[in-house]
């Protein structure tokens, strides 16, 4: 009998000493972070709508109310750096489209048409993998080409500087290949419009719905 608990005994300790030993070399898996760096080129395209305003002190009738929307498309290229999880980047993009609108200027039988001739961004992204998918949020500098025309006064165009936030998702369908899905929202700012003499202070806001397929050649 005591023959028989002393192997019992002894089976017991080997077992513990080996888990204790399997328990000790045990290390945490890392997480599967997928690999997003690396320079990229993509297209884009999606559906733009704005709020224009505009007043002047030159006539104070003046209270203009433009809704620019309309489809827009174009090009996109950046870089991602990734450390861990984290995925910082950097990205510009240009848009073309046919987005326009047109509004009452408060001055009765007068009507203005805005026009967007382009549009563009320079942002700062940052992202957390999560394996083949990349949630980000993003914001920076934005700029859009409007051209103003109306039934009594003329037309003028400018160049608005503005900020831009936003966020989205990159699907990695491959290693290289990427198809994104994103909201963007832009303060274009206000500019001065010279219609024959009167000056009208006009800006923009506008929300922008896309997407966009990307390939990404790494390299960082």
């Amino acid at each position: 009998m005591f023959k028989k608990v002393s192997i019992g005994l002894a089976a017991a300790l080997s077992l513990g000493a080996a888990g204790y030993a399997n328990a000790a070399d045990y290390v945490e898996p890392e997480p599967t972070c997928g690999n997003w760096s690396g320079i990229y080129v993509g297209a884009h395209a999606g559906y733009l709508w704005g709020n224009g305003k505009g007043d002047s002190d030159d006539i104070a009738a003046i209270d203009a109310d433009v809704d620019p929307d309309g489809f827009i498309g174009g090009a996109l290229l950046g870089g991602n750096f990734q450390t861990d999880c984290l995925v910082f980047g950097l990205e510009g993009d240009i848009g073309f489209g046919d987005v326009d609108g047109s509004g009452d200027t408060g001055i009765a039988g007068i009507d203005a048409d805005a026009d967007l001739k382009w549009n563009g961004h320079v942002r700062a992204r940052l992202g957390y993998s999560l394996g083949e998918v990349l949630p980000f949020i993003a914001g920076g500098l934005s700029a859009a080409k409007i051209d103003v025309d109306t039934d009594g006064f003329g037309d003028d165009n400018n160049t608005h500087w503005g900020w831009t936030v936003g966020g989205g998702i990159d699907w990695a369908v491959s290693e290289q290949f990427i198809i994104r899905a994103e909201y963007l929202y832009d303060d274009y700012g206000s500019k001065t419009y010279d219609f024959d003499g009167v000056d009208v202070d006009g800006d923009l806001t506008a929300s922008t719905v896309r997407a966009a397929l990307i390939w990404n050649f790494g390299g960082l």
